[in-house]
């Protein structure tokens, strides 16, 4: 049955898989997870970067601005140097 309120609690009826679920929506709605590629282009070298982001939407404001929580860089070539 739908609630009027917000308060922490558990239906005793639901499943901790039912409630790993709900956990797992929530976060979702809450965090974005972004592959991301980085090209620096320069007069004399080139290079390459990728990375996984984890952005984060700002707590306390009905807004949809996110703010990066973590990164991690998955790959990054050599520096090319132009002759």
């Amino acid at each position: 049955m739908p609630h009027d309120f917000e308060l922490d609690h558990l239906h005793e009826n639901e499943s901790n898989e039912q409630n790993d679920l709900i956990a797992k929506t929530i976060w979702e709605q809450d965090h974005i997870i972004l592959t991301t590629v980085g090209i620096d282009i320069g007069s004399s070298t080139t290079h390459l970067a990728f990375a996984k982001i984890t952005l984060k939407r700002i707590s306390g404001d009905l807004t949809n601005k996110f703010i990066t929580v973590h990164r991690q860089i998955v790959h990054s070539s050599e520096i090319i140097y132009a002759f």
